[in-house]
């Protein structure tokens, strides 16, 4: 069970006031902190504690970013690349639809 934390238990640097908190508080209070980022690359703040933890991998997880990210515009190039194809293959078909259509009614009509 926990019980939700007053501010007047929190300073100006954002942490708990030790002396401001009753007896009583001390065993019910809790504290949850969440973190979250979106994106190929995690925040500096926790790069660097990965750095700490096995040395060489902040380079390793940047390179991945770097080719995540040149990979995804590859794609997108590609897909590109493929609408104008299709759209110009649509004007090209419509484009010899259209005269063989009139061809047809000068032929049938003269």
């Amino acid at each position: 069970m926990s019980v939700p934390i007053n501010d007047k238990y929190i300073n100006n640097q954002n942490q708990i006031d030790k002396s401001a908190v009753g007896e009583a508080d001390k065993q019910v209070m809790a504290i949850q902190q969440e973190e979250f980022f979106s994106g190929p690359l995690p925040p500096p703040s926790l790069l660097s504690g990965y750095e700490q933890i096995c040395p060489g991998v902040a380079e390793r997880i940047i390179n991945g970013g770097l080719a995540e990210g040149e990979h995804r515009r590859s794609i997108d190039h590609k897909l590109i690349d493929k609408e104008f194809a299709l759209s110009m293959t649509g004007m090209i078909l419509g484009f010899i639809l259209a005269y063989s259509n009139f061809g047809y009614w000068c032929i049938i009509n003269f």
